[in-house]
């Protein structure tokens, strides 16, 4: 039997709670050891006459990278001793994320599914666990970047999903992570992967896709510190509108704003509202495809704004008491009343006019 039909039968034993639980710490740190010695003498992969024939002179060093990484995967469920003796291996996160390192750009289908099988390594170790989660989180941000140089979306739901075990609920981990000079690339390139089509005004649906964890990640961020006013002036707009669609998804059926947007990020929504609200009115005037972005972004910003002050919360107090927000809302009222008492002196391209009660009705007669 060769090496890595001995590691497929270890990986797979250890998903039984009994053997986890008697596994050997010399056990473990072979599997580790046979990492460190592969990875330090290069892997070296099938050539491609051999991938066409079928060869097997050898097994592939690669595969032994990832049946390792399976192996110590899979040691770590629901076993707390595992976790505690594999994260005290001598170099284990130096090896580990030198192996993430390596092959953060490939395009080869094993080497892939390696770097998967390592990020769930990490994601194990720090599943329910503290102390694993601050060790791992403080490893982690000064490579932030590169770990999204990968662009398999498995691979990436996996990160977001370790990002996201080491960042919840803990807001200084949260501050940490936004105070990364890559944070903002970063969020864009999660933003991009939940973006969907333009014509329509809802992230991408995470249940045909493995990005739940990312929606997660993004919603971690917004609920501690000011990250909004920063992201607002360095994010497209299609990115926009994806960010206040997550916003808006964190807000249903949340008892409490704030519990899921810091009080900070708020504010810089209720700015940004009172500066371009006015463009709403560009609806009147619609040219048509594409959607206007800006109008767009500005009314989910004020169904932001009516979702949260709907709840009349004491720490929003500054919000509900803010005249010049209430002033902005007034006007835009009074502009748009105006508009739709022109009726059809202000068609659109369409032959209606957007804030005309005919185009209302005929909408709904016709919907």
């Amino acid at each position: 039997m060769d090496a890595i039909e001995n590691l497929k039968d270890l990986s797979e034993s250890l998903k039984s709670q009994s053997i986890r639980e008697t596994v050997s710490r010399h056990d473990l740190e072979d599997v580790l050891g046979q990492i460190a010695m592969l990875m330090s003498t290069g892997i070296d992969l099938p050539t491609l006459a051999e991938s066409q024939t079928g060869t097997k002179n050898r097994p592939s060093d690669i595969r032994l990278v990832q049946f390792c990484y399976k192996a110590l995967r899979n040691a770590c469920v629901h076993c707390k001793n595992n976790q505690d003796i594999i994260i005290s291996l001598p170099s284990i996160l130096d090896i580990v994320f030198s192996t993430l390192e390596k092959f953060s750009q490939t395009t080869n289908e094993e080497e892939i599914k390696t770097v998967r099988c390592s990020v769930q390594l990490l994601g194990n170790l720090v599943a329910g666990h503290q102390l694993n989660q601050a060790k791992i989180f403080q490893k982690l941000l000064p490579n932030i970047r590169w770990l999204f140089d990968q662009t398999d979306e498995l691979y990436v739901s996996y990160v977001c999903m370790l990002l996201h075990t080491c960042i919840t609920g803990n807001n200084k981990h949260i501050v940490e992570l936004q105070s990364s000079p890559e944070f903002c690339t970063v969020i864009k390139y999660v933003l991009d992967l939940l973006h969907t089509d333009p014509d329509h005004d809802h992230v991408r649906d995470r249940d045909s896709l493995p990005l739940e964890w990312a929606l997660y990640l993004v919603q971690d961020v917004l609920s501690c510190g000011d990250i909004i006013e920063s992201l607002m002036h360095t994010i497209g707009s299609a990115q926009r509108l994806t960010l206040l669609d997550i916003m808006l998804n964190a807000l249903e059926d949340c008892d409490s704003a704030v519990d899921k947007l810091s009080l900070h990020n708020l504010v810089a929504i209720s700015d940004d509202f009172k500066k371009s609200c006015h463009t709403i009115l560009d609806l009147s005037r619609a040219t048509g495809l594409p959607p206007l972005t800006e109008p767009m972004a500005a009314l989910k910003e004020l169904e932001i704004l009516i979702t949260t002050l709907a709840n009349c919360s004491q720490s929003l107090k500054c919000l509900q008491q803010d005249t010049s927000l209430l002033k902005s809302c007034i006007n835009l009222l009074h502009s748009v009343h105006s508009i739709g008492k022109e009726g059809e002196g202000q068609l659109g391209p369409d032959g209606f006019n957007a804030f005309s009660s005919v185009h209302k009705i005929t909408k709904k007669n016709t919907g």
